[in-house]
């Protein structure tokens, strides 16, 4: 399967896919990552992983996924939102099926109406769910039993994307009106109130930016982190103790960084516009689409000369390596939806697990799922074990 350049471009653009004053985001130390991206270390997933499992999510009437918006797992299930059916889809280790919020879509005192984000709490496995139609938080436990519900505050609106922090405590994203800037909201359900808010590094014209990523949020351990959904460079430590949003780091391709800024030459609110401005005027520049790290090292997916570079920054050693993808034969390595110390993550649909894989690697467990297959089943998830630092 042969992608051309343009297509290559519009596939990775939708795989994807203590007071209420604002205040100014605190700069004062970050860590800045230069990447010389034409003399990087060119490496492949045999470099960096040992082997790689497939686990293949049940097909069945109860589980069909439309789209994998994001993956959390918690207790060695995995949690799969799916924004176009509005449904949290909970499958175990080996992606058996095991239940999904579809019945509790609807009008009642215990349903919801919407759901375009969820978060579980790690501390007894509830799973809170952000309903922004009806302008509430609804909590249920592990079982999808209803425990309860809780209003926003309409100063928060529009609602986008959340994390819950503790007990009442959220964080929450909210992107621009027409008369005002994307902000990050500290909130709590006791009162309904706003306690804090944050305006991190924006240019209103990226708002006209594919998004690249579904959620701006990323965790590890017990760190939680903040990046723009749009391609950036930026990212920023929340300090969920004293509701600070802090800088944490910047990635710097010297002359091939793209400036954010050259986008004010334009004055166009069409998607196509921008598009078609960095196609034609910046391709000797890296867009970072997505971020995410564990206790080791950082991977982002930078779109560079027609390609996704795929970077691994080992925090200790301070290099960088990159697998290099188009995308057209096998050996590529998908975007990371998330990490952990043992194992980089990603999903496909069935047709593109070969691209995504190569057989010296696969277990025998899951070259027994590569050759059982079929194209119209649900998506797989990909497990990349990561090799151990020497």
């Amino acid at each position: 399967m042969i992608f051309t350049h343009r297509k290559i471009l519009i596939l990775l653009f939708t795989i994807l896919i203590m007071s209420c004053q604002s205040k100014k985001i605190d700069n004062d130390a970050f860590n800045i990552i230069k990447i010389d991206i034409d003399n990087i270390s060119k490496e492949s997933i045999n470099d960096w992983f040992d082997s790689i499992e497939l686990i293949p999510l049940a097909s069945t009437n109860n589980s069909f996924i439309k789209e994998v918006c994001k993956i959390t797992k918690f207790n060695n299930n995995y949690y799969i939102l799916d924004n176009w059916l509005h449904t949290v889809f909970i499958f175990n280790s080996i992606g058996d099926y095991i239940n999904s919020t579809q019945h509790l879509k609807g009008a009642g005192p215990n349903e919801y109406v919407s759901l375009i984000d969820f978060d579980i709490d790690k501390s007894n496995g509830n799973l809170h769910i952000l309903d922004p139609v009806s302008h509430k938080i609804r909590i249920y436990d592990r079982n999808l039993s209803p425990i309860v519900s809780s209003n926003i505050n309409s100063k928060m609106l529009p609602l986008q994307y959340f994390k819950h922090i503790k007990d009442s405590l959220y964080i929450f994203y909210c992107p621009a009106r027409e008369t005002g800037e994307p902000a990050i909201k500290f909130y709590t359900t006791k009162g309904e109130k706003i306690l804090k808010k944050e305006m991190p590094t924006v240019i209103k014209e990226a708002a006209y930016l594919p998004n690249t990523q579904y959620s701006p949020f990323y965790e590890f351990n017990d760190n939680l982190i903040f990046t723009q959904k749009y391609p950036n460079n930026e990212a920023f430590k929340i300090d969920t103790k004293k509701l600070l949003v802090k800088k944490y780091l910047r990635y710097d391709f010297n002359e091939h960084t793209f400036n954010l800024e050259s986008l004010k030459e334009l004055k166009s609110k069409n998607l196509d516009d921008y598009t078609n401005y960095i196609e034609s005027n910046n391709k000797d520049k890296c867009f970072v689409f997505t971020k995410n790290e564990n206790n080791l090292h950082q991977f982002i997916s930078v779109y560079y000369k027609h390609c996704m570079y795929i970077i691994k920054y080992n925090k200790e050693t301070k290099e960088n390596k990159v697998i290099i993808n188009d995308y057209s034969q096998n050996g590529s390595l998908g975007r990371a939806i998330f990490l952990d110390d043992d194992y980089y993550y990603c999903a496909a649909n069935p047709e593109y697990i070969e691209i995504l894989t190569n057989n010296e690697l696969l277990t025998k467990e899951a070259q027994t799922v590569l050759s059982q297959r079929k194209e119209d089943n649900n998506p797989i998830i990909i497990k990349y074990k990561l090799k151990k630092q020497i």
